[in-house]
């Protein structure tokens, strides 16, 4: 299913890089608490603006990320590629790669990684990899196979991968409680632009807007989120899920899964409000008939319950009110949700 990017063409290039740095960076605090040496870069700066091959040949994995921002940082990528040309040691390779990510030539990225061996790639470096190798589908409806996809999905069952690789890769296959509990180990110092995009489509899913707002809560009120990302995620805990064609249109090309998710979610949610806002009570009960009230979203719960009082149903209200209760425990809610139904019988 395509996953290429939730925005342009200068986000994914942005977002690949990122995505590596916060893998590559994640091993580099496991190699600290393991007392092991961290990854250094092999590409030093210079008057003379060289760079030394020998280094480049005998680089590690964990040098990749350092060495990356460093060819960044002194304007040596271009001169990076041209002397590791002839390299072909699997580490190099996936260099080169990023280098052409971080330098907006995606095509010749892809070309470079597709001469590596998925076997011969890491487990914390696959992500980026199966990330760009994803197509959207054709036609039919049909992707192409990604390469990467069989390595990748047994590291992440087997917790080889971050918990951030986790809960990504969980949410482009759109198995939310999955990805929700792997966010949950996540140090939100590593979310991305693309991670609100995920809460946002998440929130929208049945049953999960509740433990969005908590995770999303303690995240802010620890301090930890950037800055850039905390209007975003406020907004997410504060705002009720709505029918966003436009974002969907844009997801629809880049993630055809998380798009759908989203567009039946908000779909759901504004049936919902749409039935309740023009007194259409039993249309609300009749789209609540099939969900279970723990999977439904609070304002379907709610909704649900009115709707059942306003049409005297005392089965659906029974069912609703014990939910509607369970989720927001207290005498006075307790006192609300029983005056209701008195006045419904």
């Amino acid at each position: 299913m395509g996953y290429y990017t939730s925005f342009s063409f200068c986000s994914i290039v942005s977002l690949l890089v990122l995505l590596c740095f916060v893998s590559c960076r994640d091993n580099t605090n496991q190699a600290k608490a393991a007392n092991e040496s961290p990854g250094i870069s092999v590409v030093q700066d210079s008057l003379q603006k060289t760079v030394n091959v020998e280094p480049l040949r005998t680089m590690r994995w964990k040098d990749i990320s350092p060495t990356v921002e460093s060819c960044s940082r002194s304007g040596l990528s271009m001169e990076t590629l041209k002397v590791s040309e002839s390299l072909t040691e699997p580490p190099v390779i996936y260099l080169r790669g990023l280098i052409h990510v971080s330098l907006g030539n995606v095509d010749a990225a892809r070309q470079e990684w597709a001469r590596l061996d998925p076997a011969q790639i890491p487990a914390d470096y696959l992500y980026p990899v199966w990330r760009l190798a994803l197509s959207p589908p054709d036609s039919n409806g049909i992707a192409p196979t990604n390469p990467y996809e069989p390595d990748l999905a047994k590291a992440v069952e087997d917790k080889l991968v971050s918990p951030l690789v986790q809960a990504r890769y969980y949410a482009a296959k759109t198995e939310w409680r999955k990805s929700l509990d792997a966010y949950l180990l996540t140090n939100p110092e590593t979310w991305t632009p693309h991670d609100v995009q995920v809460f946002q489509t998440m929130k929208l899913q049945a049953g999960y807007s509740r433990d969005v707002k908590v995770i999303l809560a303690g995240a802010l009120n620890g301090g930890k989120v950037k800055e850039s990302l905390q209007a975003d995620l406020a907004r997410i805990i504060k705002v009720e899920p709505v029918l966003d064609r436009e974002a969907i249109g844009q997801a629809l090309k880049s993630n055809p899964a998380l798009a759908k998710a989203a567009a039946e979610g908000a779909s759901r949610s504004l049936a919902f409000r749409q039935a309740f806002a023009s007194n259409q009570f039993q249309k609300v009960i009749e789209l609540a008939a099939p969900i279970d009230p723990i999977n439904a979203t609070d304002e379907m719960v709610l909704l649900s319950f009115l709707s059942s009082a306003q049409t005297r149903n005392e089965q659906e209200m029974n069912r609703w009110s014990k939910e509607l209760l369970r989720r927001n425990p207290s005498d006075k809610n307790s006192s609300w949700i029983k005056k209701i139904k008195q006045e419904a019988r």
